[in-house]
């Protein structure tokens, strides 16, 4: 079974926190932490924090705010 630390450490190295992994280390969280995940969370939330790492749910959020200021815009 994959970790927590597994994920981060991947997440990591692509760059980017895909809806998908974000929701798998959810759950995971739910049922079994260990420090070192722990860890791995308290440097992926500062990797998010400086930029070093993309959230996909931060852009789609993004991209529905703009496509809701077109819509107030526009009528």
């Amino acid at each position: 079974m994959v970790s927590i630390y597994q994920l981060v450490k991947e997440t990591l190295q692509i760059g980017c926190l895909s809806l998908e992994t974000e929701n798998k280390i959810s759950k995971l969280f739910e049922s079994s932490v260990t420090t070192e995940d722990i860890e791995a969370l308290i440097t992926l939330q500062d990797a998010v924090a400086f930029g070093y790492v993309d959230r996909e749910a931060h852009k789609i959020i993004q991209n529905m705010k703009v496509k809701d200021l077109v819509a107030v815009g526009s009528k």
